[in-house]
């Protein structure tokens, strides 16, 4: 996504976003875009625009290099600590 087009999602696609990247969120699509509001149709269409599915890539990202970041520093401080059983 180019810096100097910033896209900024609706507030269904914003919601979708959340629901669909969330790690912990047990949906299926379909119930997704129930909670959403939309059909699935609305999602498909908005999976073909490359704005949107940069946007989500880009938020699913983030949500992983934080959730690896805490990852590590649990493992780092059971090392510190003589833990070496990491999972």
């Amino acid at each position: 996504m180019n810096e100097e087009n910033k896209y900024k999602p609706n507030k269904k696609q914003a919601l979708f976003i959340d629901l669909y990247i969330d790690l912990n969120n047990r949906l299926t699509l379909k119930q997704i875009c129930k909670e959403v509001g939309i059909t699935r149709q609305t999602s498909w269409n908005w999976f073909q625009d490359q704005n949107f599915t940069d946007y989500l890539n880009s938020k699913r990202n983030e949500i992983l290099a934080r959730s690896q970041t805490a990852r590590m520093l649990v493992a780092v401080r059971k090392a510190l600590s003589g833990d070496f059983s990491f999972s």
